[in-house]
């Protein structure tokens, strides 16, 4: 339960039964945001908070009100051309009048917003209500487009769940402390209810050869095909290594026919969607691997490590502020087949794999702890809520001033550079002739 904080001066602070707004925007699907915004649901409730919901995705409403938590579910527009959507300015205004009907009708101290997109109309809702708000990144915003129609420079207080998530806004001059980084937690009692699945035996593979797993979406950026033509080098070298894929997307036909190109198709097990990710890391494959040529945060390479299950995974912002090469993992150079050779081959000749193990298995239980995670989101909260001024309307409207102040710089910045780089293609070639 919560409990005040003695402090020289009355703070404010959360008190058991207050209300937190979370609205999230996104794919019908329990992935990565969706699957930290149900454990963190559900440590807001334990903590005796009482957090309620506002979606567009009805799995994810079906998902929260197993656990007990109040969810309202209606679709979601965005305007100016955010992931391809054209929304209305008629819906999107009515979405601004949810927001407030909602804020008023549960009273929330705080509203979260779970991601990017729902801050650009909760941006307006909680200012007409003078209501306080967080925002929450998953991902990386690097089209300053995006971060500018989203109005994340008019966001207070914006917490990145790794620095690759709040870079792009660090560099476009927003305060530190106004971008604090809360990595993502893992629900390790939920987790290891899941019993060890032998997927070796289950696919009929030998117990001496070396079984991959690696869990996510099917798109390019994971580098799937990397991790295809990095096993066929393996076995071309003689070593008998197997690669089991958890997950689904757009890549998986290319993907089949990949392996059926480079002949490795027995070797390549496309398992789809799996409720069980966990168990089956928990049995007898070898090793977690990855490689992703762009990620924010690796949750899957947090929970392998819960799993003890060893991790290989490319060195890049955003998998290593999870993995500590040589001390919880084995980072490679990026698109390295070699480097990534020489980490699966030492999983059967390094003496330090158990040492990094036990290493891993407890920072998992540490530093990605969902109980810490709640308890150093609610410090955050109660910054916000001693720094936002709902009565102090001079102030807080200077603060979005400065913000539009500065997303104009911002705009005029990117212009300039686009138009000197016009002037200089124009340019006329050199007339000088050679004697």
């Amino acid at each position: 339960m919560l409990k005040p904080t003695l402090q020289s001066r009355p703070q404010k602070t959360l008190q058991a039964g207050d209300a937190i707004l979370i609205v999230h925007y996104g794919d019908n699907w329990l992935r990565g945001s969706e699957r930290c915004l149900l454990d963190m649901a559900q440590a807001l409730l334990e903590q005796g908070l009482k957090p309620v919901v506002w979606c567009n995705a009805p799995c994810l409403q079906n998902a929260l009100k197993t656990l007990g938590i109040e969810c309202h579910c209606s679709d979601m527009c965005i305007l100016a051309g955010y992931r391809g959507q054209r929304g209305s300015i008629k819906n999107w205004l009515a979405q601004v009048g949810t927001g407030i009907a909602l804020i008023k009708q549960y009273k929330p101290r705080l509203v979260h917003i779970n991601g990017a997109a729902p801050n650009q109309w909760m941006r307006l809702a909680t200012a007409i209500t003078r209501t306080a708000q967080v925002v929450q990144l998953h991902a990386h915003y690097g089209v300053l487009k995006d971060r500018m129609t989203l109005g994340l420079h008019f966001s207070a207080y914006t917490i990145g769940v790794s620095h690759a998530a709040i870079r792009a806004l660090a560099n476009d001059g927003i305060p530190r402390q106004q971008c604090p980084i809360l990595p993502n937690a893992i629900d390790a009692t939920r987790l290891q209810r899941q019993p060890p699945v032998p997927l070796k035996k289950t696919l009929g593979i030998d117990k001496q050869a070396i079984l991959l797993l690696s869990v996510g979406s099917l798109i390019a950026r994971k580098g799937y095909a990397f991790l295809l033509h990095a096993v066929q080098q393996l076995n071309l070298k003689g070593h008998c290594v197997h690669l089991a894929i958890i997950g689904s997307g757009k890549e998986q036909n290319p993907l089949r026919e990949l392996s059926q190109e480079l002949h490795i198709s027995h070797l390549i097990h496309f398992l789809g969607e799996c409720n069980n990710a966990f168990g089956i890391m928990r049995g007898d494959v070898d090793a977690l691997v990855s490689g992703a040529q762009d990620e924010v945060f690796g949750l899957v390479l947090a929970e392998a490590n819960l799993a003890k299950l060893p991790v290989i995974a490319p060195n890049i912002c955003g998998i290593n502020s999870v993995i500590k090469h040589r001390k919880t993992g084995w980072l490679y150079p990026a698109n390295n087949s070699k480097a990534f050779a020489k980490a699966v081959l030492s999983l059967r000749c390094d003496s330090a794999w158990p040492v990094r193990i036990n290493k891993a298995y407890y920072r998992a239980n540490t530093v990605f702890s969902k109980v810490q995670h709640c308890q150093t989101l609610i410090q955050h909260y109660q910054t916000v809520l001693n720094t936002w001024d709902n009565t102090n309307l001079t102030k807080n409207t200077k603060n979005l001033w400065r913000s539009a102040c500065l997303s104009l710089q911002l705009l005029s910045l990117r212009a300039g550079q686009k138009w000197s780089a016009l002037s200089f293609s124009r340019a006329p070639a050199s007339t000088e002739v050679s004697p």
